[in-house]
């Protein structure tokens, strides 16, 4: 539940404006357009020509032309055409995220939006997907936007409307004004690449039922595009009656059928690299080609990250760096799996073998603070968390080029992981594929502990502190890479990353005795005003669930006499819980899926219970 109007929002800033927190807002003179908070409500990361994206994935010259050809066809062909949502699914690596682009790029000016999902680059939030399509639609045609404009002006909480009011307010009612105005300016296609890293699969069900409710009723001349991976759960949503009846539906396999395609893309970019580097022109040989080929085993995600590898600027060179590749194929001959990523695991295998050994453990740990809900793709964040410096981080990423990229659009402090594609993460989360590179045994403990000591000794060294005097009490953390980053932000970083390994990694004894003992309450004391901590990763049933019977009662318990208590008027209406024991006792509080951890005002004495309840007041419902 949004804690304000403007929760998503950024940047912008209001001037000469009256709200009023009753869903209404008295408008006299606003200095922020409809638009402006469109925008801070988006994602525009997610768009096919963000630079966020660039280089973007897209078909090479002379590849998949026969699917783009189907689609773009399909989207154009108004009077041909069946219905007005189109499914292509197929497995991870095929392609599906470059033909999305290539069709996006090749519908000019009647594409109206596009919308590339990501869960490993923080794209994924379902609360900004209608938003950023809406904004993009606006952009595109200016009576759209001037009527988007107009409503937002009046109501800008639209942003904050579930799924289907954000449809309906932001994208069919505005189209629907526009009709009733006689504007008639066509039909515009809507690419959604990716559905299936969209957080939570009832999002991706509400998205695709929505947009097929619309399309079936042509409440908006938008015609959507979906491609996802085959996942049980959207190919169950697909084949509902209500939803099959009316979307056509592509499949995009892997298929040898393809070979001579590979083949294409993989002479065309290794001759760039022979030239670049004025390697003699029989590098590589067909032979060579023809091994790559095999061992993309139909699959253009092995190909392109073939060619980075063999580009990685850290290495002995372009020839060393093939040679290592055309040595796996003998590895490769050897894998009877019918699992179709089998031989990109192994590919994924050597990347991670090359990593120096005094730094693997290091690198596992960056890559591992990026899996975690708060996502910690923010190098300068995750470096910071882990006590790395800039040289340090850049050292422990050098060997992983060909995964993933470290983008800095203005400076290194805003510089980025961004991964090339998700099946390397899934292979690095499943241990029956990484093994010892897998993230979520050794690693994750180590990290878990690692954040535990380092809040543990934060936390002791404010107890020094006389927190009473300061309005913002100070936090005892120097970073090692100076930036933008705070003090202040970076302990939030903390916070959050440890409350997220709580809940998701198995809890060992230490581990458990220590969240019995761990000082709750000087997270609010170090983090007021007021004294309220949002944890909005933390799940209460995820957490709860992750810690054996035996010590519930031990870490928490729900609170008796919660009358006495005071409760922040965005929290849930439920009996809170009791996190922690005698002076480090707080009170957690459902916030939406998250939580938000309070004071637990019956504490008496010392310095944490006079700070709370100095700043009592500005918690009160």
């Amino acid at each position: 539940m949004p804690t304000h109007f403007f929760e998503k929002a950024h940047n912008f800033s209001i001037n000469n404006s009256q709200i009023v927190d009753n869903s209404q807002i008295i408008n006299n003179n606003i200095g922020i357009s409809g638009l402006d908070v469109l925008l801070g409500a988006s994602i525009p990361e997610a768009a096919h020509d963000s630079s966020a994206r660039y280089p973007p994935p897209r078909c090479h010259p002379g590849t998949r032309q026969d699917y783009i050809s189907k689609i773009t066809q399909w989207s154009l062909d108004q009077d041909g055409r069946e219905n007005h949502v189109l499914w292509m699914k197929g497995p991870a690596g095929v392609g599906k995220s470059a033909v999305a682009q290539s069709c996006a790029e090749d519908l000019g000016d009647k594409l109206g939006a596009a919308f590339f999902f990501s869960r490993l680059n923080s794209r994924d939030d379902p609360d900004c997907f209608f938003t950023s399509i809406a904004y993009q639609l606006a952009t595109k045609i200016a009576s759209y936007g001037d009527i988007l404009d107009h409503k937002l002006r009046r109501n800008p909480t639209l942003v904050n409307k579930s799924i289907g009011q954000q449809f309906e307010g932001l994208i069919a009612a505005p189209f629907k004004e526009m009709k009733s105005r006689g504007l008639d300016l066509g039909e515009f296609v809507v690419i959604v690449d990716g559905l299936d890293e969209c957080d939570t699969e009832v999002a991706q069900r509400d998205i695709v039922e929505t947009v097929t409710a619309s399309a079936q009723d042509r409440t908006t001349p938008l015609i959507w595009v979906f491609l996802s991976r085959p996942e049980p759960h959207i190919v169950g949503i697909f084949t509902y009656p209500h939803i099959s009846n009316y979307s056509t539906h592509l499949e995009l396999p892997v298929s040898r059928d393809i070979d001579n395609e590979i083949a294409l893309y993989l002479t065309d970019e290794l001759r760039k690299v022979q030239k670049a580097h004025d390697l003699p022109q029989s590098w590589p040989s067909e032979r060579d080609i023809w091994v790559l080929v095999d061992l993309s085993a139909g699959l253009f995600i092995y190909a392109a990250t073939i060619i980075r590898f063999i580009e990685e600027v850290d290495s002995l060179g372009p020839e060393d760096q093939l040679h290592a590749v055309l040595d796996l194929a003998a590895q490769t001959k050897k894998v009877t799996s019918t699992y179709p990523l089998s031989e990109l695991d192994l590919f994924y295998t050597l990347i991670m073998a090359r990593v120096p050994s005094k730094t693997l453990l290091t690198t596992l740990k960056i890559l591992y603070l990026t899996t975690l809900p708060n996502s910690l793709t923010n190098a300068c964040k995750n470096a910071n968390v882990l006590r790395l410096t800039e040289a340090q981080f850049r050292y422990a990423c050098r060997s992983l080029h060909s995964v993933l990229k470290l983008e800095a659009p203005d400076a290194s402090v805003d510089m980025r992981i961004t991964y090339y594609h998700a099946s390397f993460m899934d292979f690095l989360r499943d241990p029956s594929r990484s093994g010892k590179f897998c993230l979520s045994g050794a690693c994750a403990t180590s990290v878990h502990y690692e954040i535990l000591e380092r809040l543990n000794e934060l936390h002791e060294n404010a107890r020094s502190l006389n927190l009473v005097q300061h309005e913002l009490p100070p936090i005892p953390l120097s970073l090692t890479w100076d930036g933008d980053l705070e003090p202040r932000g970076l302990y939030i970083c903390i916070i959050e990353a440890f409350f997220s390994i709580c809940q998701t990694v198995p809890l060992e004894d230490k581990m458990l005795k220590a969240l019995v003992d761990f000082d709750y309450a000087m997270i609010l004391c170090l983090w007021g005003p007021p004294p309220l901590f949002s944890a909005r990763q933390l799940s209460r049933e995820a957490f709860m669930k992750n810690v054996p019977r035996n010590y519930h009662k031990k870490i928490f318990r729900p609170c008796k006499g919660v009358s006495l208590h005071q409760k922040p008027r965005f929290a849930e209406h439920d009996r809170p819980y009791v996190l922690g024991h005698g002076q480090n006792k707080a009170l957690w509080w459902r916030y939406g899926t998250g939580s938000v951890i309070g004071p637990y005002q019956r504490l008496r004495g010392g310095a944490v219970f006079k700070l709370l309840c100095r700043k009592l007041k500005a918690i009160i419902a």
